[in-house]
């Protein structure tokens, strides 16, 4: 009998509600998926996502970074989240709306295993408000980057690239919700494809998929 290939084991770092964690938590809890998530991390406890941990039977690690209302020094906080994650030992790193820029030792440490997605076509748009900034520029497209993370905020290789175009009805808002239906979808499927061997990671050569443009309505 054929063994069963061995699963990617993700950790998932969020910080707020958990949309696009739930996302990847659905899809890796089916028989087939070639990838699990044994952890999910959070830097606010207060997140409403901190809920789906138990939800899913998943470890949650709660690190709060404003201890006593005060921010924690960004090197101490990455040096408990390293330790932690010393012991665990997953093999990728998937950052859903987490609202922190890792140092660079962290990243260093972690290269080529930390992925994340931003709601922009990179490199256009780094940082926030990234559907008021397209509608104030008057984009005619939108979508979302997944790239590998390096130290300098949302500039790491980028992997998979979605794009929808902007309605003359759009409203940041508006535009926060189609853009989001278009991560919940793809960042899985993503994951899936790092787990199966067909996109390799790599900051040195990563290729971007042929970018593919998704009318209103498509999902």
């Amino acid at each position: 009998m054929a063994l069963k290939p061995k699963q990617l084991a993700c950790a998932v770092l969020f910080s707020g509600v958990g949309t696009t964690t739930r996302a990847l938590l659905d899809y890796a809890a089916r028989p087939q998926s070639p990838y699990r998530i044994d952890l999910l991390v959070t830097n606010n406890p207060d997140a409403p996502g901190v809920a789906l941990a138990a939800y899913y039977g998943v470890e949650l690690l709660l690190l709060p970074d404003r201890p006593q209302g005060r921010f924690m020094p960004r090197e101490l906080w990455d040096a408990q989240l390293g330790t932690e994650l010393a012991t665990r030992k997953p093999d990728l790193l998937l950052l859903a709306g987490f609202m922190r820029l890792l140092g660079a030792q962290l990243v260093q440490q972690w290269q080529d295993k930390i992925l994340n997605i931003h709601p922009s076509l990179l490199p256009k748009y780094p940082g926030l408000d990234t559907h008021r900034r397209v509608l104030e520029q008057k984009d005619d497209e939108h979508g979302f980057s997944i790239h590998l993370v390096t130290p300098e905020l949302d500039a790491g290789p980028l992997l998979w690239q979605e794009r929808l175009r902007v309605e003359a009805t759009d409203t940041p808002d508006k535009l926060k919700h189609r853009v989001q239906q278009l991560e919940r979808h793809f960042y899985p499927r993503v994951v899936e494809l790092i787990a199966l061997g067909e996109l390799q990671l790599s900051s040195s050569g990563t290729k971007l998929r042929e970018k593919q443009l998704f009318t209103t309505g498509t999902l």
